[in-house]
């Protein structure tokens, strides 16, 4: 009997050290562990000055922060008012739960925004109100200060646009060629000449609404068999055959060819003539005539009266002389 209680005390005794046991050692153990979060607490958004965000602007930078479980992915993004994802992004939590992310409000959004932080369906959703700038005004016009150039090549020719209204928000425009290896242009509209061509120089808002476009022909500036005769092509008559080169020759098919050709065999022709000063009075003789029938083309009145000069003045030396016949 005695045995029997003896038993008893020692179980009673044993049992109360192991509930002391786990009262003491057990949460001095486990005191600092936190739960984890089922759900991503305390979300804020913010601008970058720090305070807290329920309106926005398109292009505005704001901040998503939070805490959830440590070491943990978050996903954020933003869905607009017709359930369009229209930004995502995915940040890990730190080891003390907290996560920040940076995102910018898309430009071309609806008027309400909803900013869902979190992973499957343990997320928490915040309502942003999308102001739309009323500042801004539109492009309606574009105005190219040429609709055909000529360039040569090397050289460069600049194309001026101007953005309507003046007062537009954005007047940025930007500038495209149709074909690089024939000419090609800057940001600024400067175009440069690379090779004999026709190319198209395209310019567009920066909206993409609106363009204008500009014919571009590159020419070789050269006629060179009358440069090494005359000595310089700025010669007056060196510059009228270039005249009648670009505005009669390379407007059909037939005189583009002669043109090719001529560039093409022309050059130690008259590197050859460029050394020998007969050689060069002789090629202007033969020209004279031709450039008086092209000076006449351009300027057949003048051309009229200096021809009506010449025929009075043989005529009056006829005269002259048959009088002292008699």
């Amino acid at each position: 009997m005695e045995s029997n209680t003896s038993r008893k005390i020692l179980c009673i005794l044993f049992s109360v050290l192991i509930l002391f046991a786990s009262s003491i050692g057990l949460p001095e153990k486990n005191k600092n562990v936190k739960a984890a979060s089922s759900t991503p607490q305390n979300v804020t958004i913010k601008n970058s000055s720090g305070a807290a965000l329920t309106d926005v602007k398109p292009d505005d930078q704001v901040t998503v922060s939070g805490t959830y479980t440590a070491d943990t992915w978050v996903s954020i993004k933003i869905v607009d008012d017709t359930k369009a994802i229209v930004f995502y992004d995915a940040v890990k939590s730190g080891s003390d739960g907290s996560f920040k992310d940076t995102l910018k409000i898309p430009e071309n959004t609806g008027k309400l925004l909803t900013v869902v932080t979190g992973s499957g369906s343990e997320v928490v959703t915040s309502t942003l109100n999308v102001v739309k700038n009323t500042s801004q005004v539109k492009v309606t016009g574009l105005d190219l200060d040429k609709c055909s150039t000529k360039v040569e090549i090397g050289k460069t020719v600049t194309l001026v646009a101007t953005v309507l209204p003046q007062n537009a928000t954005d007047k940025k425009v930007i500038w495209s060629s149709s074909d690089t290896s024939v000419a090609t242009v800057d940001q600024t509209g400067n175009v440069k000449g690379i090779k004999e061509g026709k190319a198209t120089i395209t310019a567009t808002t920066e909206d993409g609404n609106i363009s204008k476009k500009c014919e571009v022909k590159v020419i070789i500036d050269e006629c060179f068999i009358a440069t090494a005769a005359y000595g310089s092509k700025f010669q007056p008559s060196v510059v009228l055959l270039r005249h009648f080169r670009d505005d009669y020759l390379l407007t059909n098919s037939l005189g583009t060819g002669f043109v090719k050709f001529y560039y093409r065999h022309s050059p130690p022709i008259a590197n050859f003539i460029a050394h020998n000063v007969v050689l060069k009075n002789t090629v202007k003789v033969l020209l004279a005539p031709f450039v008086g029938c092209v000076y006449g083309m351009y300027h057949p009145i003048c051309a009229a009266a200096i021809l009506g000069v010449i025929t009075l003045t043989i005529l009056a030396k006829r005269r002259q002389w048959a009088y002292s016949k008699l």
